[in-house]
């Protein structure tokens, strides 16, 4: 027909968001892992950078930037990555950090989850749960900084629920597992710049768990990951009740 116009060609781009929140976190390897599809009218290469309100909770003119860039053949579609960390950031607030990119599209996973169908469903409780006051909403931000360091009993029941489903995450990811360890093995957390600080015996402990992880076997470790994924819940159930 005279005048019409064929429609413009859209490359599928499924994109893995790497999130990291250092601490706990290290902002190496695998992190928290957010994905999704958007639509490309030219196919992506390494080094492009995406930015939009669509896309990011917060826009930056430099936008996320592509890695390893790899065209599906089995599912005609373009595959990538990107990367962000946020630093000093409270852990009771991540719920709502990652409910917000959820918001914008986002959903935990991976593009490779299609690879590799293994996963354990977990979510039951282990040994640190104590007698919680029976408060279920999180306390205003000035309250929650102390959370991590706090015994478990003196928290909120749904922090000590994301406090378990972070070690879990940690651990499946190989993110700072030593430090995962000694959340474990202490129920708290303590940044480096609060170990200096610090003189309580908790502290200390929570130095020596990080050094217990290192004399552990190979094999020890591998029989305490299982531990945790078969006793801690996922993080994204725990999302789902945010």
């Amino acid at each position: 027909m005279a005048g019409s116009q064929a429609a413009p060609l859209l490359y599928d781009l499924h994109i893995d968001l790497r999130m990291y929140f250092c601490p706990p976190m290290n902002d190496r390897g695998r992190g928290i892992t957010l994905t999704r599809r958007i639509q490309l009218p030219f196919p992506p290469f390494n080094g492009l950078s995406l930015t939009g309100s669509t896309i990011d909770v917060v826009p930056m003119p430099e936008g996320f930037t592509l890695n390893s860039v790899v065209w599906d053949c089995d599912r005609s579609r373009f595959t990538a990555y990107t990367e962000m960390s946020q630093h000093d950031f409270p852990i009771a607030s991540i719920p709502d950090e990652l409910n917000a990119w959820i918001d914008r599209g986002w959903r935990l996973g991976s593009s490779a989850d299609v690879f590799d169908d293994a996963h354990d469903s977990g979510g039951g409780d282990e040994e640190v749960e104590t007698t919680d006051s029976p408060r279920d909403d999180f306390e205003p931000a000035d309250e929650e900084d102390a959370w991590p360091m706090l015994p478990p009993r003196k928290r909120p029941k749904e922090f000590n629920k994301l406090f378990r489903a972070l070690i879990r995450l940690m651990c499946e990811a190989h993110n700072a597992e030593s430090r995962a360890y000694a959340m474990w093995r202490t129920q708290r957390f303590y940044s480096d710049e609060e170990l200096k600080k610090s003189e309580s015996s908790v502290a200390r402990r929570f130095k020596d768990a990080e050094s217990e992880f290192y004399e552990m076997t190979i094999d020890e470790q591998i029989e305490w990951r299982k531990r945790i994924c078969r006793n801690y819940p996922r993080l994204d159930r725990i999302l789902a009740k945010a």
